[in-house]
């Protein structure tokens, strides 16, 4: 019952309506803020690390994991599978997700990691004696 409620609540719009025009815009952020941080290659290697957990713990793990398990639960549905079928691709997916939210972890971390050390890296430069510079 409470699948064939979702399925009615996103029928009007869903998850593939908000996911991938915003993992697009998020992989395009993360490339611009990697190129612009060539020139200091220790910020450049922390925001490279979080692109690439990005790709492979998001969209990859995604692409290969959940989007089966969707078409399971949201186009086949009862009319393919039984409710027991159903409900182990559900908890799947639920266990799924508790990995792809850790990596989402992981690659916040590194982002964020790098950010820090790029505005330390400015920080010093901003107050260094005139002398030293």
């Amino acid at each position: 019952r409470s699948l064939a409620e979702a399925v009615d609540f996103f029928s009007v719009t869903g998850p593939a309506d908000l996911f991938p025009p915003l993992g697009a815009a998020t992989v395009v952020a993360a490339v611009a803020a990697t190129a612009l941080s060539w020139p200091d290659r220790d910020v450049r290697l922390w925001l490279g690390a979080s692109l690439l957990t990005l790709v492979l713990g998001e969209f990859l793990f995604s692409m290969l994991y959940f989007w089966p398990r969707n078409d399971i639960m949201f186009e086949e549905g009862t009319a393919v599978h039984s409710t027991e079928f159903l409900r182990r691709t559900a908890v799947e997916f639920e266990t799924g997700h508790w990995g792809r939210l850790a990596m989402s972890g992981v690659t916040a971390t590194l982002a964020f990691t790098g950010l820090l050390r790029l505005y330390r890296a400015r920080a010093t430069e901003e107050y260094a004696p005139h002398s030293a510079r």
